[in-house]
C-alpha cells in the first residue's frame, strides 16, 4: 500500500506484522519509484522507464528463494495500492497465492488529479514516450488470473473503492452488477475468490471520512498463521471464514 511518511526511502510496509509470525519467510519490496519525489506515497511501481523490468526483477527474486529455501505456498499479500503492483507480479509466477483488501484496480482513473497527483502522473507515468500497458494500470482482465489464487476482499463502506474498483472488477469477470452488494462473496472464478466484508468497527467508521480501512493486524496475523497451517488454502479460506471478521 501507500507510504505513511514520504521522507523515509526505501519505504516498506509489513515489518511489524512479519516480526509477529514464525515459521515464515519474509520479503518485503519497496517501489523504487517512490524516490522520484519527497510528495510521493504510492506509484503502484508503474514507471515509462523500462517499466516491466521491476515486476520481473520481483518476481524473478521470490521465483530464486522459493527454489533456495524449498518453499511450499508462496502468498503474495497487501492492501489498497498493492493489488495493482500484486497483479503486476504475478504475471510473472505460477501457482502462488495472493491475499488483496480494498485495493485500487484502474488507475487510470486518478489521470486527473489535482496538485501533487496531478504532477506525478504527468512527470511519471503519462509521460509522452511512456511504455504503459493497459494492464499495468488497469488489472480488471480476466486473462491476469490465470496462472495462480487470488483471494480479493472489499470494505463495503468503502463506498469509493467499492463502486469504482471492485464492481469493475467483478463486472468483467463475468457477474452481473445487481448481484454485487454487501453480503457479496463467491468463487467468481474458479481459482480468485471475491468477498465483501465489513471489518470495520463503528468507531473507525466514524473516525474515517474516506471509510479507506484496511484489515486490523489481529486479523492479519490470524490468516497468515493459519495460512501457514493449511494444507488446502483454496478450501480452508472461504466466505465462512472471512464473514468472522465481520464487526458492524
Amino acid at each position: 500500500g501507500a507510504a505513511k511518511d514520504p521522507r523515509i526511502f526505501p519505504y516498506f510496509n509489513g515489518g511489524g506484522i512479519a516480526r509477529e509470525i514464525k515459521n515464515a519467510n519474509f520479503l518485503l519490496f519497496s517501489d523504487p519509484l517512490l524516490s522520484l519525489g519527497e510528495d510521493i506515497l504510492i506509484m503502484w511501481y508503474c514507471s515509462p522507464y523500462a517499466e516491466e523490468t521491476i515486476s520481473k526483477k520481483i518476481a524473478e527474486i521470490i521465483s530464486s528463494n522459493v527454489d533456495k529455501y524449498n518453499i511450499k505456498k508462496t502468498l503474495l499479500i497487501g492492501g489498497s495500492g498493492a493489488g495493482i503492483a500484486i497483479s503486476k507480479i504475478t504475471q510473472h509466477l505460477k501457482n502462488v497465492y495472493c491475499f488483496i483488501w480494498n485495493c485500487q484496480t484502474d488507475i487510470s482513473k486518478y489521470e486527473y488529479s489535482e496538485g501533487k497527483w496531478k504532477r506525478i502522473w504527468a512527470e511519471a507515468v503519462l509521460y509522452p514516450d511512456a511504455n504503459i500497458s493497459h494492464d499495468s494500470i488497469n488489472i480488471t482482465s480476466p486473462h491476469l488470473y490465470k496462472n495462480n489464487y487470488y483471494f480479493i476482499l472489499q470494505l463495503y463502506d468503502d463506498w469509493h473503492h467499492f463502486e469504482e474498483h471492485f464492481t469493475p472488477l467483478c463486472l468483467n469477470l463475468g457477474e452481473d452488477k445487481d448481484k454485487i452488494n454487501k453480503n457479496y462473496s463467491k468463487n467468481i472464478l474458479p481459482n480468485v475468490l471475491v468477498h465483501v466484508g465489513n471489518w470495520a468497527t463503528t468507531e473507525q467508521l466514524n473516525k474515517r471520512k474516506t471509510k479507506h480501512i484496511s484489515i486490523s493486524r489481529e486479523d492479519q496475523v490470524n490468516f497468515l498463521n493459519d495460512f501457514i497451517l493449511s494444507n488446502n488454502p483454496k478450501k480452508d479460506f472461504n466466505t465462512h471464514y472471512f464473514n468472522k471478521w465481520n464487526k458492524t
